[in-house]
């Protein structure tokens, strides 16, 4: 990790604690809504969001034969190094002690099948160990 970077997760991880928030309980399910490009401090990962490889979810109000699927490639900066990851819509990847769920992807898809990439919106929850 650069330095620039491990001030920036620093940073991220203290931002909370001194607007006068406070971090989650210890084995809490850390959440976050994030877009592409960015990086966010989930739980004990920094990670950012690349690109959308595939979206073929069902449109909104139409009919699908086949289950929705998105899939997502981020990079994961742990207390271990980096790694590029797939996420899958609606499944979790072992990753630092826990792990890492796509758990929801927004907008729905609209009728027209096409959403802009800084449109999308992904929940991403790690789920530390029990």
């Amino acid at each position: 990790m650069t330095p620039d970077r491990a001030f920036v997760v620093c940073a991220l991880l203290a931002a909370p604690l001194l607007m006068g928030g406070s971090a989650p309980p210890k084995g809490a399910d850390v959440q976050v809504i994030a877009r592409l490009t960015r990086t966010y401090a989930v739980g004990p990962l920094m990670v950012t969001p690349q690109e959308v490889i595939n979206d073929n979810r069902c449109p909104e109000h139409g009919d699908c034969p086949a289950p929705d699927r998105l899939r997502l490639r981020a990079v994961l900066d742990t207390p271990n190094g980096s790694l590029s990851r797939v996420l899958a819509l609606g499944q979790r990847q072992t990753v630092a002690g826990g792990s890492l769920e796509l758990a929801d992807v927004r907008p729905a898809v609209p009728a027209s099948g096409s959403i802009a990439p800084a449109d999308y919106r992904f929940t991403l929850v790690f789920h530390p160990q029990a």
